[in-house]
């Protein structure tokens, strides 16, 4: 995890703004879960992550057009599931017990940044708003530069306080479109 933290602070430094925003959106969920900012039971997730996308209902068609959605677990964990509101927030867990605004602070900046990024790749004129392109950029930074030290101030007091090992890893099975609890990890 601590590899990723360190490649995001290398496109920053070398202003690389749209490859760090985009590392930071496929990886970051890994870290949070794999450090266990945020994490779940992998075989409760299984069936709570199919129950509610409903995956074995779906069309082949919807299933192909979503299948990005579910390729890493912890992805459509961080991203999709813990925002939707039917989803069964006791499979919701955190190391972070006596601090658990900061792991809402970290999600929240996750997905505004997810956004931000989606909203560069697709040419959205950001110079139509507000602040202007100058300022937006700025934010920008800011924003991906608190996430990375408030996600490494987590990491470190961990490593303080223990190893943390996921015991089941979940994995999303594309030819049979559901997820299950896969071999434990190492």
């Amino acid at each position: 995890p601590k590899r990723y933290i360190d490649q995001i602070r290398w496109c920053i430094d070398k202003g690389f703004i749209q490859q760090a925003l985009t590392i930071c959106e496929t990886k970051m969920p890994d870290v949070m879960v794999n450090t266990g900012i945020i994490y779940y039971d992998a075989k409760i997730a299984a069936e709570e992550f199919n129950r509610i996308e409903k995956l074995d209902k779906l069309s082949a068609d919807a299933k192909v057009a979503d299948e990005y959605k579910y390729k890493n677990p912890n992805h459509y964990f961080v991203k999709y599931y813990i925002k939707k509101k039917n989803a069964n927030k006791s499979i919701i867990h955190t190391r972070e017990t006596d601090k658990p605004q900061r792991v809402q602070v970290i999600i929240d900046r996750y997905n505004t940044l997810c956004k931000k990024r989606n909203d560069i790749n697709h040419a959205y004129d950001i110079s139509r708003s507000n602040s202007g392109v100058k300022d937006n950029k700025v934010n920008l930074l800011a924003n991906l530069d608190n996430l990375i030290n408030l996600a490494e101030k987590c990491i470190n007091e961990y490593d303080r306080t223990g190893r943390f090992t996921i015991s089941k890893q979940l994995i999303y099975d594309s030819a049979n479109h559901k997820f299950m609890a896969g071999k434990s990890k190492k």
